[in-house]
């Protein structure tokens, strides 16, 4: 599965600055001084919105904040110094008398596709976030919270500073340029001795501040591995795949359902195809799931012969097997906790079933030596010999990432169900057969609502299942670090979550809805603001610091607010105080639309609509059919398969 991440683009960004930095000296006329600096310019802002992104603060809180931490106030400070710097050279356009919009010369136009490199990079992290209705930065993916992370925040501020200190080197070079050409406007040769230096300053800020907690090769990685957020396109199994191209559809199968899950358990309210059905088949095909896995962990812990330099190897496949034994338990519970359970409408309809249908398949031909294996041929094929599933160490990481992936998917999927399932049963969607109720449930119908005890159970048993996926996947997080298995990133992903949890709330998850762009927004092109009452205090004091004139401004430009705000109070009386009235919230649509239920919404349209050919049960849920049209018996050694 190849998908662009944001190492891809940030390794293409250095390949052109690199040339960028050999070519500096080919700028010699004013045209392409000019261009080049205004280019440079555009670079410096973009790496102000990097900055804010990850601390979406203003310099009147850095200063007055008593809660960031040392590296996001100087995260603040240094993007507050980019921003100055943009400034100095956006105005050399009009300095300059700057060419059109087509790059002047080579070094502008490696300049240029730096620039547009750069901001593909940053709109590649913005695709896992989106706008919520509080105005806040939502998540579309899991990434986001990796992306809103410290280790990344970490390794993406340092890398704004190694580039920071890439372009003020370019920032001077033009700079003597300029003043070797007596062509060139003063202004020009100005604007760019005063951009060098704040450049520096960003640079010389961050790294300060990361002399403590510097940013590391594992958080460095992890940034770079930022996938774009986009939903791969289906890959149905083929016959005779081979065991990596079965573990990349694997994992294409699992990067689709992160993506498809949560929508699905917002419309558990009101869509008809969310069904009993759907959702007690999911159940079933996750203990599938679990016990194949179970099965290939163990016969993986029997090849001690391939882990002879990391004996722990073998106890940690042990311990993940048993987990994945422990986790199929408790998605049988899940199942049989649907047996009396039903929904209005029928059918296995549910967006997910296809991708969910595609990763058992490939599991088990994994596991198994029948090339088109599927759960109802299980009886038919034996499991692979040890020696067979593994015959060498990369092909023993290659089978646990797959079982990586699949167990990260069903942890997700555990908890999307239950909250899918709470939804249903508050829109009063979950029904049990009247004979099945209570005597003093007077319902005229041969349905009616599900009994509190069931829906309990049921609830419980999402719970427990929920739990014991988790658990696998903390069991098996080392283990692919150890082994090296292509999902090993996965876990350092979910390191760095675990981690901002654990500790003080993370900053950088505090996100604005509005683009950077607007929250870092500058002065006029025609030239900066003039200095305020305590720049100028600080400037006749003689200080040379940058970050004390930076805060200087800051307050400045915080006194101004201030005064247009209590301006417009007075100028609008009544807006401040004014209480806005609740809205009152749309009711759902009817939702229930069958005889046989007691108040129906309009489900025939919806009955009996069924996303594919059945999933055949796996015996691993229960000894008998768990299907109406599946009449599988699989009992290993006497108890849950039987070939």
């Amino acid at each position: 599965m190849t998908t662009a991440t944001f190492g891809d683009v940030l390794r293409r960004a250095r390949s052109h600055l690199d040339a960028a930095a050999e070519l500096t000296g080919s700028a010699t006329s004013r045209e392409s001084i000019t261009a080049a600096a205004t280019m440079t310019g555009r670079l410096a802002m973009t790496l102000s919105h990097y900055l804010a992104d990850i601390a979406p603060y203003d310099m009147a809180e850095a200063i007055t904040s008593t809660e960031l931490d040392p590296q996001m106030r100087a995260a603040v400070q240094a993007r507050e110094a980019l921003q100055l710097a943009a400034d100095a050279l956006r105005t050399i356009a009009h300095n300059g008398s700057a060419p059109g919009p087509q790059p002047a010369g080579p070094l502008t136009a490696r300049l240029a596709a730096t620039a547009a490199a750069l901001a593909a990079g940053r709109d590649l992290l913005r695709t896992h976030t989106t706008t919520g209705p509080d105005g806040q930065w939502a998540p579309r993916s899991p990434w986001a919270a990796v992306i809103g992370s410290r280790p990344v925040a970490r390794a993406l501020a340092a890398e704004v500073a190694r580039w920071s200190q890439h372009l003020a080197l370019i920032t001077a070079r033009l700079s003597v340029a300029a003043q070797l050409d007596a062509a060139i406007p003063a202004p020009v040769s100005q604007r760019l001795a005063a951009a060098c230096p704040l450049m520096l300053t960003a640079s010389t800020t961050i790294t300060a501040a990361q002399r403590e907690y510097p940013a590391t090769l594992p958080d460095v990685e992890l940034l770079n591995a930022v996938p774009v957020n986009r939903i791969p396109q289906p890959r149905p199994p083929s016959d005779n795949e081979t065991a990596a191209g079965l573990a990349e559809g694997i994992a294409i199968s699992a990067a689709r359902l992160h993506a498809v899950a949560p929508a699905t358990a917002e419309q558990a309210a009101w869509d008809l195809e969310m069904t009993a059905e759907s959702w007690r088949w999911t159940a079933t095909g996750a203990a599938i799931i679990c016990d194949v896995s179970q099965l290939m962990l163990t016969s993986l812990a029997e090849r001690t012969v391939l882990f002879t330099g990391t004996p722990a190897v073998a106890p940690q496949l042990r311990a993940a097997a048993n987990s994945a034994a422990s986790a199929c338990a408790r998605w049988r519970e899940v199942r049989a906790a649907w047996q009396d359970i039903t929904t209005e409408t029928r059918g296995l309809t549910a967006p997910t079933i296809p991708d969910t249908r595609d990763l058992i398949v490939r599991l088990g031909r994994l596991a198994f030596t029948e090339p088109r294996w599927t759960p109802a041929r299980a009886r038919r094929a034996p499991l692979r010999d040890p020696a067979d599933l593994a015959p060498d160490p990369a092909q023993a990481a290659v089978i646990t990432g797959a079982i990586h992936h699949a167990a990260g998917t069903l942890a997700f999927i555990a908890g999307t169900d239950l909250s899918a399932v709470v939804a249903a049963h508050r829109a009063g969607r979950l029904y049990m057969p009247t004979c099945k109720l209570p005597d003093y449930y007077d319902v005229p119908h041969r349905h009616g609502q599900a009994a509190p005890s069931k829906i309990a159970a049921l609830l419980d048993a999402y719970q427990e299942a929920s739990a014991a996926s988790s658990h696998a996947v903390t069991e098996l997080d080392p283990l692919a670090v150890a082994m090296n298995a292509p999902s090993q990133i996965l876990a350092s992903a979910r390191a760095a979550i675990s981690t901002a949890h654990a500790g003080t709330p993370d900053t950088a998850l505090r996100r604005h809805s509005e683009p950077a762009s607007e929250r870092v927004r500058g002065p006029d092109p025609a030239g900066p603001a003039p200095p305020g009452p305590v720049e100028q205090a600080v400037r006749e004091l003689g200080t040379g610091d940058f970050i004390v004139l930076l805060r200087a401004q800051a307050i400045d430009k915080a006194a101004r607010r201030l005064l247009a705000e209590a301006k417009d109070s007075i100028t609008e009386p009544g807006t401040a105080g004014s209480i806005s009235q609740p809205v009152p919230r749309t009711k759902n649509p009817a939702r229930l639309a069958a005889s046989s239920f007691p108040a129906s919404p309009g489900a025939a349209m919806a009955a009996n609509r069924n996303a594919g050919p059945p999933l055949q049960p796996h015996p691993a849920v229960d000894d008998q059919a768990v299907h109406p049209t599946a009449s599988l018996k699989y009992m290993r050694h006497g108890r849950l398969v039987q070939r």
